[in-house]
């Protein structure tokens, strides 16, 4: 997970790789502590996220519950089309805000750098 630079009044988070049962819990408690009394909204990009199960949906929906209560705003950026492809199967595409980000997406950790043999295209 990365924390993207951020404008004022705003953390960005882009969790990289699979958000489920293993890594769900601390993607949560890891916004948690970073937001402060500043933090307007919560943006998280889900561009490096390879798969999103059902305790990553209920992440992001406590997430979204948390901050509207503490007068913050979470916000999501739409990841791959199987992640999207979630929200659509349990109508829960609406319980967020979505942004278009036009920033380049977190890097993917399960692709690693750019292979230095490999033919310029």
């Amino acid at each position: 997970m990365s924390e993207l630079a951020n404008q004022p009044g705003e953390l960005r988070i882009a969790p990289v790789g699979d958000l489920d049962l293993v890594t769900g819990e601390s993607l949560e408690s890891e916004i948690r502590r970073r937001m402060s009394d500043t933090t307007e909204r919560v943006v998280v990009d889900l561009r490096g996220v390879g798969l999103l199960d059902s305790t990553g949906l209920r992440v992001l929906i406590t997430l979204r519950n948390h901050a509207r209560r503490n007068g913050h705003r979470l916000a999501l950026v739409a990841g791959p089309p199987p992640v999207q492809r979630v929200f659509r199967l349990t109508a829960t595409r609406g319980l967020f805000d979505w942004l278009e980000d036009p920033r380049p997406p977190a890097p993917d950790a399960s692709t690693g750098p750019p292979r230095q043999d490999a033919a310029p295209a």
